[in-house]
Order: structure tokens, then sequence, then C-alpha cells
């Protein structure tokens, strides 16, 4: 019977056809979130599709008309360090381009970058991730903490570690609600 209520609660978020599951596309240094988001976010009962990786913002400004997103997806986590070499705004012209699909954009922000200019839902990581090059931070509440009371939450060559990818997704999971 535990085995049939484990089952039903993983699958729940698809069969409830809401539109309310999540996408998520990143470019390649954010690649390592997205298995941590699609866990968070599926803790908290959505379904979860990966889009894949991108180079930079213009390569998603140019690839949102033809992306193929479900139709019961009502959030794209962006996460996209790199604004590519192109014409415009295309973080602006990407983010407007999901809401003219009914879908809502919630942006990663690095330590570095400032918001955007359209109006979405962003996650300003420098609170739990420090400014870029900080690689320990002090506990939250929901780790496990050692004794000297803070985790790694980057690696020495700057990506993140698990419990930085963590702490990443469940700021995406409290930013989609």
């Amino acid at each position: 019977m535990a085995s049939v209520a484990a089952v039903g609660w993983y699958l729940w978020p698809a069969v409830q056809h809401e539109h309310s599951a999540v996408a998520v596309i990143t470019d390649g240094s954010w690649s390592a979130i997205t298995d941590h988001v699609t866990t968070e976010v599926r803790v908290r009962g959505r379904a979860v599709s990966d889009l894949g990786t991108v180079s930079d913002w213009c390569s998603l400004a140019a690839s949102v008309p033809s992306l193929t997103i479900d139709a019961d997806v009502g959030f794209v986590v962006v996460a996209i360090e790199t604004r590519g070499d192109c014409a415009g705004d295309p973080e602006t012209a990407a983010l407007r381009a999901l809401s003219g699909r009914s879908i809502a954009p919630v942006v990663v922000l690095d330590t570095a970058a400032s918001a955007p200019s359209a109006d979405v839902r962003t996650v300003p990581i420098e609170q739990l991730l420090g400014s870029a090059g900080t690689r320990a931070m002090s506990c939250q509440w929901w780790e496990d903490c050692p004794q000297s009371g803070r985790v790694d939450v980057r690696n020495a060559d700057g990506s993140l570690t698990d419990l930085g990818a963590d702490r990443v997704a469940r700021m995406v999971a409290s930013a989609i609600g």
C-alpha cells in the first residue's frame, strides 16, 4: 500500500493537468541546478520538464517562438548567465515572448546581474550564495550544519556544489509558490 501511495504522489502532478507545471531552461554554467529544481518543485506538487540548455540570452530570444512547451506549463525557470552577441535587448525579448505565450518567467539572477527590465519573478541568489568567488556561507535552518557553522556553496572552480544548487532550487520553488 505504501508503494502505491508513493507512486501516486510522484505521478500526481503529471495527471492533474493544471496550468501549473514548470519548465527549466539554462545555459551551461547553470545546468547543475536543473535536477535540484526538478526535485524541489516536484516535492511541492508540480510537474517539471527540462527544456535543455541554450548558449546565451540571444539564443533563447531567437528560440522562444519555436520552443516546444507543454500546454500545462505555467512557469519557465530561466537561468542564463551570458548575454550573447545580438542586437537589442535579448533578455526583454525572450521574457516578453514567454509572457506572450501565457507563461510566467522566473529568472535566476547571478550575483553580478541586474534585474531584467521586463516585469517577471526573479530569484536573486546573492543572499544565499554570496558574491562571485564566495565558497562557503553560514548554514541555513534546513541544512545539516558542520561544527564550523558554514557549508560550501561553490567549488574551487566557481561551480555550484550540491548544497549551493539546493539553495537555488529552494529559492526558485518559493518564487513559483
